[in-house]
């Protein structure tokens, strides 16, 4: 059986353009939910910015 992980990934600030940077990740292997992360980043910057760290 071939294994498919997907990673779903969203970055954001708030408030916007340069409040603290959130992440989140969602890890899906075989349509099952695997994984599922949610930080603050600590530091402020852009939505941007906070996407690609994602």
């Amino acid at each position: 059986m071939i294994k498919r992980i997907i990673a779903y990934t969203d970055g954001s600030c708030y408030p916007p353009p340069n409040g603290m940077m959130r992440i989140g990740i969602v890890l899906v292997e075989n349509d099952k939910i695997i994984r599922e992360i949610s930080e603050e980043l600590g530091e402020k910057g852009t939505n941007n910015t906070a996407e690609y760290r994602a």
